[in-house]
Formats: C-alpha cells, structure tokens, sequence
C-alpha cells in the first residue's frame, strides 16, 4: 500500500512538472544557445536565438571556416531548443556553402552559399557550380507540372490556396486561383497599352479605351466578386494621363495634357482635382508627402510607393530600396539596374546582404511576410526562404509587352 501511494505521488509530480515545462515555455520570452555541431571535416559553432516577445522567430548563426552564415525563420515550435541536427559544409573555386539540418521537419532547410561578396540562396545560384548542382540533386526538389487554360499556364501544384493572382491581358483581366483561372472582358477589341490602369486593395481598374483620344469613365472590377462598375466625370481626362500610385485607397493621376493632378477612391466613387498648374501637386517622395509645382513633377520620375522607398542603404546608392516592416518583419530590398532589368537583393534587419534574381519591374513587387511575387521575361515566380523559387504563371505577352502588369492578394 505504501509504495502504491509513493508510486501515485510520483506520477502526480512528474505530470506537475511536465504541466509547468510547457506553461513556462509558451509564456517564456525565449531563448539563447551556443552549440557545436561536428561533420567529418568540419566543426560548426551554432549561436541560436529565439524570440517570442511579439513573434516565433528562429535566428541561427553559423560559423565555420571564418564564415558565418544567417539563416532565420518565423516558426511556432513551442520554444524548443537545439534546433540543428547537423550542417554540412561544401565548397568549389568560387563559393562557400553551408546546408543546415533542422530537428523539425516543419523547417525545410535551403543552401546559403558566400562567394566573397554577397550571401546567395541555392536558387539564386543553379547551373553555375557543378558540385553545388550535383550536392543538391536530390535535397532540391521543382514542381514544373503544369497545365494551360485560356493562353496562360499555370503551375497549380505552386499556387497558394489563399493567394491570388490578377493579370491583364489585352481586352480585360485573368483571375487566378488555386482551383481555376477566369477571363473577364472589359474591351471589345484588343488594347496593348494602358497607363491609366492599375490596382487597388479591391479593384483593378482602367479607363474606357474604346473611348477615342479621351475619356471621363473609369471603368473597375472587384478581385472580390468580379462585379463591374463605371465611374463617371463631367470632364474628360486624356490618354496620355499616368498612374502615380496606388496608396491605400486613393489613386493618384496626373493628367498631362491638362495639366492636372486627380486623387481617386473607388469605394467612396469620388474623383478630386488635388493639384494642376496653379495649384501645387501632392507627392510621395522618400515616404513623406511634399509639394511640388507641375512641372517638376512632369521631368521627374515620381512613383508612390505603399512601401518606404529610399535610394541609399548603408550609405550606398541603390537605384530603389523598399523597407517592409510590420510586426514580425524588418526587411529592406535592394535594386541595381543591369542589362536584364534589375538585380534584387534582401538585407534583413541589420545583417549581411542576400542576393537574389533578376525582375522587369521593380514597382510590380508584391511583398508578404518574408516572401515575395516578383516578374522576369514571361513568368510571374513567388520566393521565400522556406519553399524556394517557384514558377506560378507563365503568359507569352509578359515578353513582349512591359504594359502588362499583375498583381497579388494574399488572403488571411
């Protein structure tokens, strides 16, 4: 009877003890380790951090070989330590590679290769090193299955379930979709440029290209429900009116050959004339609005942005930086004009810059927590650090015509 009680108190505080282990560890702020890891040339000091003040973040630093490599990820583990199984290390003449080996298999591991220079994702680097290719033949896995609907293809095994994808086309839009691609026409003929077109939180819109020379209705779809509506105004505004911007709700145009700046909500269906040539015009410029006469806007290249837009970072000029900072993320991307468009790279935080890929457009960007939408020559691909690169739209006329734009919702 004894050791029967004895046996219930034991069990009653092992359960109090396991119990207390996962309160203190959910309510916890965190943790910081430093560990080593062996291979069968090299030993890996790890510095592993994790934070749960505002978010599950997952910082590890790598250092072997006087390298240190970063990786991070936004993860719910329950606080859970020592993270890192093992690390294996390669090299060739021109880089330094680290492949990382997480304890949970919700963390998939990616290469992360320094050629001296910058950092790079094995994506960023495929077909330029034959023993980096041949170490990740069968770590890397692509989903090219694809099947093609209305002269697009789509890589449905890539697409997001809450994502979608918007894409002009030539007589209207293409909704995308995990499940199916719709075609809705706005024109009855094809129309290949269209500056006064764009997208809001809830609407493409465009302006009535079967009108000649001028038009005074707007035509916008909801990403929503695909319902159609016309906003009208008294006075025609001329084609060869720009798009300044989208921010939050309100459109900007400016009106070239009137000379008139117009801020436009499609919700509240109102059209404001905010500037013109006597009147000084609104710009975004460095991420704070200024004022600014017509014609200093009409020889400069303003675009706003809903992104902080900088041209230095580092005290290095850059030839666009967006900050995206919200809650969880601290991220700067860096572009470089080059002859293929534009170089991307991603600096996080205060750490090491990441090169990335080439992108057309450096204002059709779409970014989302520590991922990204991005265009090059007829393929619109999503990356982040946990699935890759992946294609997700292929459509011909991307190529050929730069007027074409897309744009992504990503649901909740």
């Amino acid at each position: 009877m004894q050791m029967k009680k004895l046996w219930r108190i034991f069990i009653g505080l092992l359960v109090f003890y396991l119990g207390l282990e996962i309160v203190i560890n959910k309510i916890c702020s965190g943790h910081h380790l430093v560990y080593k890891v062996k291979n069968n040339k090299h030993k890996i000091t790890i510095d592993e951090t994790y934070k749960k003040i505002d978010h599950d973040r997952y910082d590890f630093v790598f250092k072997v070989n006087g390298i240190t490599f970063h990786q991070y990820f936004y993860k719910d583990l329950d606080n859970r330590n020592y993270m890192v199984s093992q690390v294996d290390y390669l090299e060739d003449n021109n880089y330094k590679c680290i492949y990382p080996i997480y304890k949970d298999k919700k963390i998939k591991s990616n290469l992360i290769c320094f050629d001296g220079e910058y950092y790079y994702p094995y994506q960023a680097i495929i077909g330029k090193s034959e023993v980096i290719d041949n170490f990740m033949s069968n770590r890397f896995k692509t989903y090219e299955e694809s099947k093609k609907e209305d002269n697009i293809t789509i890589y449905q095994n890539n697409l997001f379930k809450k994502h979608k994808i918007f894409l002009e086309n030539y007589k209207g839009i293409y909704f995308i979709d995990k499940d199916k691609v719709s075609n809705v026409s706005l024109f009855n003929k094809d129309v290949y440029t269209k500056n006064i077109s764009g997208f809001t939180n809830e609407y493409y819109f465009v302006a009535n290209y079967e009108d000649e020379y001028a038009t005074n209705q707007l035509i916008y779809i909801s990403l929503n429900n695909k319902k159609q509506k016309v906003l009208k105004k008294i006075t025609p505004i001329s084609f060869d009116s720009i798009v300044e911007g989208v921010i939050d709700d309100d459109i900007y145009l400016l009106d070239k050959s009137n000379k008139e700046q117009y801020k436009i909500n499609l919700k509240d269906e109102k059209i404001d004339l905010i500037g013109n040539e006597k009147k000084k015009l609104s710009i975004l410029e460095d991420g704070k609005w200024v004022k600014k006469n017509y014609y200093q806007v009409e020889q400069g290249n303003y675009y706003f942005s809903p992104y902080e837009i900088k041209s230095t970072y580092n005290g290095i000029k850059y030839d666009k930086v967006d900050h995206f900072k919200d809650q969880k993320y601290d991220l700067y991307y860096l572009y470089t004009k080059t002859d293929k468009g534009y170089h991307m790279y991603k600096v996080d935080g205060d750490k090491e810059i990441i090169s990335l890929f080439d992108v057309d457009d450096i204002n059709q960007v779409y970014y989302q927590e520590n991922g990204f939408y991005f265009k090059y020559n007829d393929t619109i691909y999503y990356y982040d650090d946990n699935v890759g690169l992946l294609k997700m739209v292929t459509y011909s006329e991307l190529k050929y015509n730069e007027n074409l734009s897309f744009y992504v919702t990503f649901g909740t």
